[in-house]
């Protein structure tokens, strides 16, 4: 399944990025398989539950500093960039 349709799955689970994508599809793919059984259960308020679940955490992270680089990987600098007095390009 590694190469499955010519994509590395293994490292496409691993992202934040398809997760991000991917759950809201699942539920779009399930709110209308079951409208077609005669269901009709609506995601709408679900999803702003969840938002406002997300939103309150983002909210309490930058509160409390935690700011991630995404040019790194993790949650610290390079240590090129732990050894900057001032933003590069700043003069």
């Amino acid at each position: 399944m590694k190469n499955f349709l010519g994509i590395n799955w293994k490292v496409r689970i691993k992202s934040k990025m398809f997760w991000v994508a991917i759950i809201p599809a699942i539920l779009f793919l399930c709110s209308k398989l079951l409208i077609v059984v005669g269901i009709d259960f609506n995601f709408t308020q679900l999803q702003s539950q969840l938002l406002d679940i997300v939103g309150a955490v983002f909210s309490v992270l930058v509160l409390l500093g935690v700011v991630i680089d995404p040019t790194t990987e993790g949650a610290t600098d390079s240590s090129q960039a732990q050894k900057y007095d001032n933003p590069k390009g700043d003069k």
